[in-house]
């Protein structure tokens, strides 16, 4: 499991504040807990766990899937995280 932080910004660079982000994951990973809408400096964060990624013998390839993030406006940003599994 881990901490993901997220930071929010208009056009300008400014923050976006009270924005609600929501995250979808593909191949093993998964959003624990809800997101809490951006704070006054366009932040809030994310809890990822890589549970659901089969560990592997050293030497080996590490399994891995994405987790994308999104807002509610349309064409706004679409980050997307790795997530690696254990050895």
């Amino acid at each position: 499991s881990g901490t993901v932080n997220l930071l929010l910004t208009d056009g300008s660079g400014n923050p976006v504040a009270n924005a609600q982000i929501a995250g979808t994951c593909e191949g093993g990973p998964s959003i624990t807990g809800a997101i809490a809408p951006t704070g006054a400096n366009g932040r809030t964060t994310a809890n990822i766990s890589a549970g659901g990624l089969e560990p592997v013998c050293p030497g080996n390839p590490r399994n891995s899937g994405t987790c994308t993030f999104t807002t509610a406006t349309q064409g706004g940003p679409t980050p997307t995280v790795t997530v690696y599994g254990a050895v």
